[in-house]
């Protein structure tokens, strides 16, 4: 059994391509993933650009938050060519899928719904075996909401790789998380830093003050 963590990041589609929208309001322009083993430990690294098809500019707000910039993807391969390199990359092992949220699934869901069109099996399996690690780990420490992925990762005491919101570092978060979730001691460590931060402690108006400087007359 192998383990990929996928991140994808994605630009919206331009408003005029309306009946475009009414399926897919963005399009990938990036797909990173890593392939743990079965002792989870990174085999394999997978990352490419993807030339969008309906917006030919990375918007300013992508752009600031990837880093990825309009130039960047001139020279990248359509989504369709991309994705059959990720599946051929994914390989004819079973496996199990994993992304921080559910947007990435229902992303890659409407996008080949939008341009790929073809009925393969590897398709159907990879969607059957792709959960939301996001979900779980909230899941597993007993939080109330999600959280992001970097404040996870700092709240598990991990160094966080590369930088937020790429593709591949988001990827080999995701990864490191779900390792250490699967490692009883260092869980139980990761659990105990959460209950601390997640509990609130008690003020009083002494806490305003200093009183081991105050002398009495």
């Amino acid at each position: 059994m192998k383990y990929i963590f996928l991140d994808l990041e994605m630009n919206p589609v331009k408003r005029e391509f309306k009946e475009v929208r009414k399926c897919c309001s963005r399009e990938i322009i990036e797909i990173g993933a890593v392939m743990l083993d079965e002792k989870l430990n990174i085999e394999s690294e997978f990352r490419e650009y993807v030339k969008p098809a309906y917006n030919a500019e990375v918007v300013r707000r992508v752009r600031n938050l990837t880093g990825i910039t309009t130039e960047m993807l001139e020279d990248a391969a359509p989504f369709c060519q991309v994705f059959d390199r990720f599946v051929r990359w994914c390989g004819n092992e079973e496996y199990q899928i994993y992304s921080w949220s559910d947007n990435d699934i229902y992303q890659m869901m409407d996008e080949l719904q939008l341009k790929y069109l073809q009925d393969r099996p590897e398709i159907s399996y990879m969607l059957n075996h792709w959960q939301d690690f996001q979900e779980e780990f909230s899941r597993l420490l007993c939080l109330g909401s999600i959280v992001s992925l970097s404040r996870a990762v700092d709240m598990a005491g991990l160094d966080f790789a590369g930088k937020a919101h790429g593709a591949l570092p988001d990827a080999v978060n995701t990864a490191k998380l779900y390792k250490a979730s699967r490692d009883s001691e260092q869980f139980r460590r990761i659990r105990r830093i959460w209950k601390e931060a997640m509990t609130p402690h008690a003020f009083t108006f002494g806490d305003m003050f200093n009183f081991t400087e105050l002398k009495l007359a």
